[in-house]
């Protein structure tokens, strides 16, 4: 019956996960070093369950990585109007475009100083806890009956899904960061290189009996 093969299934998992501490407190890493031979199995899964509460804290609503994406997309939100706006007002087009309510040049800069610090800690701390993941990491399910190619989500004990979810998430985290760092230093370089060119046609008198040179390239 249904409820028969439910129990059943359940009854595998349990012994499943059973085996996977049992080897888990008595086997090295992927790595073949006994790295974590020394902490006893009641210390790794301290480990994990605080590394777990704050992995998982950190992307619910505010959290700092959530803080974090959240504030770079509005900064990212002011690039494509500024940068269109910059494009409209070489061509001459419309070069009020460039300007504020109190007819200042506008400028998107970088993200703030607060931003990048609270990022840098992100790292550090992220990049902590990828170190204890592989101290921690169990690659044990693979080791017995089923090759790593046939062992499947099902089949694979609560702990490895657990680590390896946790490892996922960390990486991504960081691979994240760095994007989001790579484009604000690209946004950055592209309006300083600008500001350069403007600058540099103001310089040559290109420009300067035009009423784009008056209101807008002196002010840069």
């Amino acid at each position: 019956s249904a409820r028969s093969l439910a129990t059943l299934e359940s009854d595998a998992a349990e012994r499943r996960n059973l085996a996977a501490l049992s080897r888990w407190a008595a086997t090295a890493g992927k790595s073949g070093k006994t790295v974590t031979s020394s902490l006893p199995l009641e210390d790794r899964i301290q480990r994990l369950d605080a590394l777990l509460t704050s992995l998982w804290s950190l992307d619910s609503p505010g959290g700092r990585h959530h803080r974090l994406v959240r504030a770079f997309e509005r900064w990212a939100a002011t690039l494509a109007d500024l940068e269109a706006a910059r494009a409209r007002a070489e061509d001459c087009a419309d070069p009020s475009a460039l300007l504020d309510d109190k007819a200042d040049v506008r400028f998107g800069g970088g993200l703030d100083a607060r931003w990048k610090d609270d990022a840098a800690a992100l790292v550090r701390r992220l990049e902590g806890w990828d170190a204890q993941l592989r101290e921690l990491e169990y690659s044990g399910d693979d080791d017995e009956d089923a090759a790593p190619s046939t062992t499947t989500t099902t089949q694979a004990s609560s702990l490895k899904r657990m680590l390896d979810g946790c490892t996922s998430l960390v990486r991504d985290m960081l691979d994240e960061l760095a994007v989001m760092e790579d484009i604000e230093a690209a946004a950055v370089e592209r309006e300083n290189e600008w500001i350069k060119k403007m600058n540099r046609e103001g310089d040559d008198g290109r420009g300067r009996d035009t009423q784009r040179a008056g209101a807008i390239w002196r002010v840069i």
